[in-house]
């Protein structure tokens, strides 16, 4: 078996982290009441994973940098495999809350390392091509978790999604040595220190805690006081490590690289614009529509497919139009689909189901388009030690840009249904459609200027 063929094989990685993330989404109805837990226990248990898979993402890719991607996969697949075997075998709340915390944590070092095998190990006419499917298989395995997760559900029980998992990972984990083991040495490896990204790690996932309890009544004020301060002390001694440090986790060598600011700005943009439409048109067809949840399910199959196409043409397009005028094309695709989403009418049933797969298609397009064209753009000027902080940075600003999106959304859509006397879930998601709009002009513009100088 060839090298870019078994790079394509860790593609699969990325298929089980985005399968385990939407897959439990439909368990949660079964999993709340087998368990007896509330709807807001039933939020941490979402939120947890997403809480310590986006704070620990930059960590991982330094773990990369610093023991190898092989090294850090190698640990950390059996890891999320125990976890999630953990996750099924819970029969209490805080059983499953914890195990869910070490599944975003050990998916945080699984993904980082796979992207820095690929983009150290490509050459460079492989690279591109194994980005962009390493952009689509997000989406891929994000859309068999939405419809396998409602058969395994149905006909095994909740506990069976998390076996899946778990066996999934292990495959993974078993054919990692045969087929990676050889070229474990071709990896570069860096001496860094570890310090700043485990403060870095702390500090974020505090942070986004705290923004994840801000609106539950049932916390106590002194929570919040405690949690906010915690955040304040982490952030203040993660800016006095950098700055005391003579290797700082975000040199200003890197951080000023335009390639870096832009791939990381756009993955932020688009993932604030686009990242929440499924969870806000799952709501729409489920609760204002009243469709089924397995039609749900499949209503996102050609969103997939959209997905693996824009992730297809990442390579050639970025090349042929340059990262601007592609950054453009995914943000009007992510406007168009997000308004389309968002006057989609409740009957006949025939026209709302073709208008929703015709938008949530555009936006899964827009949003891989821009995923891929990001790493494209950032992996072009990468030194050999840098490969991971590039891969963790850029996959946490897009993981903070689903959870700051979904919250902005969500709290314009309410703040403004009564005044405009509109649905707050239509109004939150035609708000994402005007974000993505916005900074498309203002994208093209930039493009424009800095092109002329």
């Amino acid at each position: 078996m060839g090298l870019s063929r078994r790079l394509s094989f860790l593609c699969l990685v990325q298929v089980l982290v985005a399968f385990e993330f939407s897959a439990i989404n439909v368990a949660f109805p079964e999993l709340r009441s087998s368990l007896s837990i509330s709807s807001g226990q039933a939020s941490y248990l979402l939120t947890g994973y997403a809480v310590t898979f986006a704070s620990m993402l930059l960590l991982g890719g330094r773990l990369s940098d610093r023991f190898g991607g092989y090294a850090v996969l190698c640990i950390s697949m059996p890891l999320f495999a125990v976890s999630s075997a953990l996750a099924a075998l819970a029969h209490a709340f805080l059983p499953l809350l914890v195990a869910r915390l070490l599944q975003g944590a050990f998916a945080a070092l699984c993904a980082p390392a796979a992207l820095s095998i690929i983009t150290q190990l490509a050459d460079e006419k492989d690279r591109n091509r194994l980005i962009a499917y390493w952009s689509g298989a997000g989406a891929i395995g994000f859309a068999i978790g939405v419809v396998a997760g409602g058969a395994i559900v149905q006909l095994s029980g909740w506990r069976m999604v998390f076996w899946v998992c778990a066996l999934m990972a292990l495959v993974i984990g078993v054919f990692m040595p045969p087929m990676f083991g050889k070229f474990a040495d071709r990896l570069q490896k860096s001496g860094h220190a570890l310090w700043g990204s485990v403060l870095f790690a702390c500090a974020s996932g505090a942070c986004v805690a705290w923004i994840a309890i801000l609106a539950d009544p049932q916390i106590a004020l002194r929570m919040h006081i405690g949690l906010g301060l915690l955040v304040l002390g982490l952030g203040v001694a993660f800016w006095w490590q950098q700055r005391c440090s003579a290797v700082p986790e975000f040199p200003p060598a890197f951080l000023s690289r335009g390639n870096i600011l832009r791939a990381n700005l756009i993955g932020f943009v688009a993932t604030v614009a686009g990242g929440s439409m499924v969870f806000l048109a799952s709501d729409i067809m489920l609760n204002e529509l009243g469709w089924a949840p397995g039609l749900v399910g499949f209503v996102f199959l050609p969103d997939a497919i959209a997905a693996a196409v824009g992730a297809r043409i990442a390579p050639v397009v970025t090349v042929r139009w340059g990262f601007f005028a592609t950054s453009v094309v995914a943000l009007l695709s992510i406007a168009l689909g997000m308004g389309m989403i968002a006057v989609a009418p409740a009957s006949p049933w025939e026209l709302a189901l073709a208008v929703i797969v015709a938008g949530s298609s555009l936006v899964g397009f827009g949003l891989v388009l821009a995923a891929a064209a990001t790493f494209i753009e950032a992996s072009s000027v990468l030194n050999d030690d840098e490969h991971g902080r590039s891969a963790g940075l850029i996959s946490a600003t897009q993981q903070w840009g689903i959870g700051i999106g979904t919250a902005l959304l969500v709290s314009a859509g309410h703040a403004w249904h009564e005044s405009l006397s509109l649905d707050p879930v239509r109004l939150s998601i035609l708000g994402g459609g005007l974000f993505a709009l916005a900074f498309a002009g203002l994208t093209r513009a930039i493009s424009h200027r800095w092109l002329a100088h």
